[in-house]
């Protein structure tokens, strides 16, 4: 590129440079993904910023939820945590390393497995809230209370 930067104009030359420092920062493995690489895109930091806070409404969405649960629910619930082997002090804790291990992600720039934590995490709290909202209605349903409906009185 140097030899004919005159009849080239210069445009081989950045093209040789472009080419040269793309294959010496492809990180270790040279392929999926870089140390130094693009960071995310403006609709990606938005996309960040939209999942993060979903997931915090859906945690705190869920929490509000279980406060409302009965007893014999958050019984049952409790029973649940505890046959799959998890003691429930070290729930918050779990919750704790996974937002942790997704702002390593960020940071390292990892795009594909922020985006999926991240989404899962979304995915995982969103049905969890839904169950316990479904669950209150079919309670509410079961007493007789009904807060919405055709008007008609229950007996």
């Amino acid at each position: 590129a140097d030899h004919y930067k005159d009849t080239c104009n210069r445009s081989c030359r950045r093209a040789a440079n472009k080419a040269g420092s793309s294959s010496s920062s492809k990180g270790w493995g040279g392929g999926g993904g870089s140390w130094d690489g693009d960071g995310f895109s403006p609709i990606g930091k938005f996309f960040l910023w939209v999942l993060s806070l979903s997931a915090i409404f859906f945690l705190l969405a869920g929490l509000a939820q279980r406060k409302k649960m009965s007893k014999q629910d958050a019984l049952i619930e409790e029973a649940a945590i505890k046959t799959s082997g998890v003691d429930k002090k070290y729930i918050p804790r779990i919750f704790v390393g996974l937002i942790l291990f997704i702002i390593i992600l960020i940071l390292f720039r990892r795009k594909v497995l922020t985006w999926f934590f991240l989404i899962g995490i979304n995915i995982g709290l969103l049905a969890y809230w839904m169950h316990l909202k479904n669950k209150a209605e079919q309670n509410a349903a079961a007493n007789g209370f009904q807060l919405y409906g055709d008007g008609a009185v229950a007996a």
